[in-house]
């Protein structure tokens, strides 16, 4: 039947009407839109890798954006100031709740590394990379429960610099299908933005008086 919760990603482009209310109105200006979802890690700070300064300069090159969306008790990117014109802090990290989905309808590229956002976000086809600068470390202190290196839609990134190699080749529109249809069809066996109306059909078939679809 499907994810009910994954109705909302299956369009066929970006729309970025809530990120620009929601998080920066400038963000309508952007080519191209990245969002950083790291996981929780167990511990408040930890090292992402990223020379914040060097990662501004080069999304101002290529006229693109960062949004960062982080556990509300990772703190991180706590002192990341906001002197980083290209660079955005999710609202849900500092002023309010909201909805993840909300906010990857609006992005082109998502960044990540163990999070389950991961194969949500294969069902739009879009690009997925996974960065993952600890991952000794985190295999150490909290273990998969899949082979990790063999469920996942992109090869793992594990440094600053491949992180950067390998938004330059989304933005210059080299990115790697085969590995990435192979894990979406895996993990999605509907990728229409009909689920919610199967789920509730399913429902309704079992009782005795029928719910009305809105």
């Amino acid at each position: 039947m499907g994810e009910p919760r994954n109705d909302i990603l299956c369009t066929k482009h970006t729309n970025r009407n809530y990120i620009i209310k929601h998080i920066d109105a400038s963000l309508k200006e952007f080519t191209t839109i990245f969002a950083y979802t790291p996981t929780w890690r167990d511990r408040q700070i930890w090292d992402t890798g990223i020379d914040f300064e060097k990662m501004n300069s080069f999304l101002l090159q290529y006229n693109c954006a960062l949004i960062i969306r982080y556990h509300n008790l990772d703190n991180t990117f706590s002192d990341l100031s906001d002197n980083h014109s290209n660079i955005f802090i999710s609202n849900s990290c500092i002023q309010e709740w909201s909805d993840a989905y909300n906010e990857l309808v609006g992005i082109d590229v998502l960044i990540s590394d163990y999070s389950s956002l991961i194969y949500e976000f294969l069902i739009t086809n879009r690009p997925v990379l996974i960065y993952t600068p600890d991952y000794q470390s985190y295999k150490k202190m909290r273990g998969f429960l899949v082979k990790f290196n063999t469920h996942i839609p992109s090869k793992r990134l594990n440094n600053y610099q491949d992180l950067v190699n390998a938004m330059l080749d989304v933005i210059n529109g080299i990115y790697d299908r085969e590995n990435y249809n192979k894990i979406k069809n895996l993990y999605h066996k509907y990728t229409d933005n009909n689920s919610s109306k199967r789920v509730y059909e399913q429902i309704s078939s079992n009782l005795t008086t029928p719910m009305i679809y809105k």
